[in-house]
């Protein structure tokens, strides 16, 4: 996870961010926030899974 600057911000409106950053961004949001889990053909992650 990352940490934010300031806790007192909402779950809700860090989600919101996330989701209009990857619609912006798209992979490249994706791999930062580490939530590829809708393309598991990108690079393997930190995570140790059996995609190969």
């Amino acid at each position: 996870m990352f940490l934010i600057p300031g806790a007192e911000v909402n779950y809700q409106s860090v989600l919101q961010l996330l989701v209009e950053l990857q619609a912006v961004g798209g992979d490249r949001v994706s791999l930062a926030v580490g939530t590829t889990q809708e393309e598991p053909q990108k690079e393997p992650q930190k995570e140790p899974q059996t995609n190969q």
